[in-house]
C-alpha cells in the first residue's frame, strides 16, 4: 500500500476515532467532537449465540460423548469513566447436554446436564488503542442421571451410591471447566476484533498516533449511554472560539469538526509530502467507490506527482452550508521533470443529504491561483494540466459511496445509519446520524463447550 494512501486511511480512522465526545467545558476548546450511542455499538456487537456440536471428553475419570446445544446472547454496555472509553462485552446463556453417555470401567452412565453461563470481558479504548482485560466468567452446572448400567446388579447399586456422593463435586468440576473454556472463547472473540489489517498498516497507525501527538491531544471517556472522544489542536495552533455547536444527545452518532483542527491535521500529515498520481487515484477510489476518469493512470498519459506546501497544505472552511477547500502546492513533476511553480487550487461545495449520506456539490469551477491567492488570468499549460488532473479530486459532485460498509461484513449494521443533519456554520461542520432499527442478526457460533458431569 502506498505511503500516501496509508496516510489517508489512517487519517480517516483517526478522524472516525474522534466521534465519541460529549460537550466539554468551553475553556478546553476541543476542535473535534464525536458522540456514539450505546445503541449504535450494540447494533454492531450484540447478537444471539447459537451452536450445536458433538463433544468427546473426559471429566474426573469418566469418558463422555454427546451433543451440546449452546444458546445465549452477546451484549455490550458502556461503563462510566472519565479517563478512557470503557465497555463490557457480556455473554449470558446456557449449554445443554441432553444425551450424554459416560463410560467408567464396567459402568455406563446416561445423564443430562445444563450449564448457565455469565461472562464479562472489559474493553478499554485509550489513545494507545484497544486493551482487553481478562475475562470474568461464572458457570453453574446441574446434572441429572437418568440411568446407570453394569453387567452385575451389585455394581450398579454401588455405582448409584457413588454417583450420589460425588454429584456435587462433579458439578463443581464441570462448572470450573466450563468457566475456563468460556474465558478462552471470549478471548477468541476479542482476538477476532483485533484483526484490523496487516502488521504494516498497524505499524503505520502507531507512527501517525505519534505524529499527531494523539496521546496528548485525544481525550476519551464514557457515560452510561455515550462513548465520548474529543481532539484538541496542537499547542502551536491553539483554538480560540466564541461558539461551540450543540451535540445532539438524541442521535446515535454525531461528528462535530472545527476547520482549525482539519487544518491542523492536514499540516501534520501533508506538509511537504509528495503524492503520486496513482496515490490520488487510490484515495478517491476509496472515498467515492470508483476511479474518476481524470485520475486514470495508463501508458498514454504522462506520470505526474505534486508536492504539498510546507505550511497550510490544505485549508478547509465551513460556513453557511458550504465547504471551501484550498490546496497549496509547491511543485509539480511530469514524467520526472519539474513543470510548475507554487500554486493553489480552490473549490467551493454546497452540502446536501441523500439516501447514501452526505453529498458535496461543487459551486462553479476549480479556481487556479498563484501562491498569494489571486486567480491566474492566463494559466500555463502545466497549470492547466494540474487543474484537469486534480479535477478528479475536486469532482463536480462527491458522494462517499466507497465508505458504505459492504453487505455481509461485521460493519453491515452501519448501513442502517441515516443522516439526519448536515450543517456548516461559524467554522464548524456537524453531522448527526440516527440508526434505523433492525432487530435481525444472524446467530454467531462461538464454540463454547461447558462441561457436564456424566
Amino acid at each position: 500500500m502506498s505511503s500516501y494512501t496509508d496516510r489517508f486511511l489512517c487519517c480517516g480512522l483517526l478522524t472516525a476515532a474522534l466521534a465519541s465526545a460529549m460537550p466539554l467545558p468551553a475553556q478546553e476548546s476541543p476542535g473535534g467532537v464525536i458522540v456514539v450511542s450505546d445503541g449504535l455499538v450494540r447494533a454492531l456487537v450484540a447478537r444471539p449465540i447459537e451452536e450445536r456440536h458433538s463433544i468427546v471428553q473426559t471429566l474426573m475419570g469418566t469418558y463422555t460423548e454427546g451433543t451440546v446445544i449452546i444458546k445465549g446472547q452477546l451484549d455490550v454496555q458502556f461503563v462510566p469513566s472519565r479517563r478512557s472509553g470503557e465497555l463490557e462485552l457480556r455473554l449470558r446463556g446456557t449449554a445443554t447436554l441432553a444425551d450424554a453417555i459416560g463410560y467408567s470401567g464396567p459402568v455406563t452412565v446416561r445423564s443430562s446436564s445444563q450449564t448457565t453461563i455469565d461472562a464479562i470481558k472489559r474493553i478499554s479504548l485509550t489513545t494507545a488503542g484497544l486493551q482487553w482485560q481478562p475475562s470474568q466468567v461464572r458457570c453453574s452446572t446441574q446434572i441429572e442421571i437418568q440411568d446407570i448400567e453394569a453387567r452385575r446388579r451389585i455394581i450398579e447399586r454401588m455405582a448409584w451410591r457413588r454417583a450420589g456422593r460425588m454429584q456435587a463435586s462433579v458439578e463443581q468440576a464441570a462448572s470450573r471447566q466450563a468457566e475456563r473454556q468460556t474465558a478462552h472463547s471470549m478471548d477468541r472473540l476479542a482476538d477476532r476484533g483485533l484483526e484490523t489489517g496487516s502488521d504494516v498498516l498497524r505499524e503505520k497507525m502507531r507512527q501517525y498516533v505519534t505524529m499527531l501527538e494523539l496521546r496528548k491531544r485525544l481525550h476519551i471517556r464514557t457515560t452510561e449511554e455515550r462513548l465520548v472522544m474529543a481532539m484538541f489542536p496542537s499547542s502551536e495552533r491553539p483554538l480560540t472560539m466564541s461558539y461551540q455547536p450543540p451535540v445532539d444527545r438524541q442521535s446515535d452518532g454525531t461528528v462535530v469538526l472545527h476547520e482549525a483542527l482539519a487544518g491542523d491535521v492536514s499540516q501534520s500529515l501533508l506538509a511537504g509530502c509528495q503524492v503520486r498520481d496513482d496515490e490520488f487515484l487510490a484515495m478517491m477510489k476509496l472515498l467515492v467507490g470508483d476511479a474518476p476518469r481524470p485520475l486514470w493512470v495508463h501508458a498514454r498519459q504522462p506520470r505526474w506527482s505534486v508536492t504539498f506546501a510546507k505550511t497550510r497544505p490544505l485549508d478547509v472552511h465551513f460556513s453557511q452550508g458550504q465547504v471551501r477547500f484550498r490546496m497549496a502546492l509547491d511543485r509539480l513533476l511530469i514524467d520526472g521533470k519539474e513543470a510548475v511553480e507554487p500554486m493553489n487550487l480552490e473549490a467551493n461545495y454546497a452540502l446536501s443529504i441523500s439516501a447514501d449520506g452526505p453529498v458535496l456539490v461543487r459551486r462553479g469551477p476549480v479556481h487556479l491561483q498563484d501562491e498569494s491567492g489571486r486567480t491566474l488570468a492566463e494559466p500555463t499549460a502545466a497549470q492547466q494540466f494540474v487543474g484537469r488532473k486534480l479535477g478528479g479530486v475536486f469532482l463536480p459532485e462527491i458522494r462517499f459511496l466507497g465508505l458504505i460498509p459492504p453487505a455481509g461484513s461485521n460493519w453491515e449494521p452501519l448501513r442502517g445509519l441515516e443522516l439526519k443533519e448536515l450543517t456548516s456554520e461559524n467554522g464548524w461542520l456537524k453531522l448527526s446520524y440516527q440508526l434505523v432499527p433492525n432487530t435481525h442478526r444472524a446467530p454467531l457460533p462461538i464454540s463454547l463447550e461447558p462441561q457436564a458431569a456424566r
